[in-house]
């Protein structure tokens, strides 16, 4: 089985440089532009079925997905969804860094911390193994899965699946629409 993740279109609020966590904001207009781009190049891959979290921003790309690859299946998963970053969504980083412990350069830290309100990295594992596990039992072994997701979720699973130490995974930044392969066994 092969899954993709992807990282869901640049919002406005990605943009800038803000937590978004669970909170919505509206595209950009690269977001828009790059999905176009992204979804009509996707049809060189023959997907079998499209998991997603529950947020506007993951379920846009599923349902643009959705109007190439008619004869597939799609799933809102809730263990899908970015961590809450609490009181602190909305406000930039580098703000929070002057009024917190955070230190995003430290790869343990911004592991294990954990805003106000909010959740930490560690915080989200156990969810998105147990979609990890639940997917493997589910899908057929020849499968394409894409799971459509957020930055945060894209690091976790890269620990679980082992593609990444943690430290390599918490550095990492996925690009919106960046696709992640991973051949699952």
């Amino acid at each position: 089985m092969k899954i993709y993740f992807i990282r869901h279109p640049e919002t406005l609020w990605n943009k800038k440089g803000l937590f978004q966590g669970i909170k919505e904001s509206g595209f950009s207009q690269s977001g828009y532009l790059t999905t176009r781009d992204f979804v009509e190049k996707s049809k060189k891959i023959e997907i079998n079925s499209i998991y997603y979290a529950a947020n506007k921003r993951c379920k846009y790309l599923a349902d643009e997905l959705l109007k190439v690859h008619t004869e597939i299946k799609t799933k809102k998963d809730v263990r899908l969804n970015e961590r809450s970053f609490g009181e602190y969504e909305g406000f930039p980083e580098k703000d929070v860094a002057k009024v917190t412990f955070f230190d995003s350069k430290n790869f343990m830290n911004k592991f294990v911390w954990r805003p106000p309100g909010g959740e930490s990295l560690k915080d989200i594992l156990p969810r998105v193994k147990n979609f990890l596990s639940d997917v493997k039992k589910v899908e057929e072994k020849s499968r394409v899965v894409f799971v459509v997701t957020s930055g945060g979720v894209i690091r976790v699973a890269m620990i679980i699946l082992g593609l990444k130490s943690l430290k390599e995974a918490i550095v990492y930044k996925a690009k919106n629409l960046e696709i992640i392969k991973v051949d699952l066994k």
